[in-house]
């Protein structure tokens, strides 16, 4: 089984702070900036990994 994922690539995605806000700013609000642990737009600046398998 492990031979079926030779083909794969990986990427680690780290997104650009200014970015994410420029692309989000009509959804921020003022709760987000005053507490941004807790709210769901913390996701937007996490790091990921995306892989793709051929």
């Amino acid at each position: 089984m492990m031979g079926d994922f030779k083909q794969c690539k990986g990427a680690v995605i780290r997104p650009d702070p200014d970015e994410v806000i420029a692309e989000n700013k009509s959804t921020l609000t003022d709760a987000f900036f005053n507490d941004p642990t807790g709210t769901d737009m913390s996701k937007l600046f996490a790091t990921r990994m995306e892989i793709q398998c051929s």
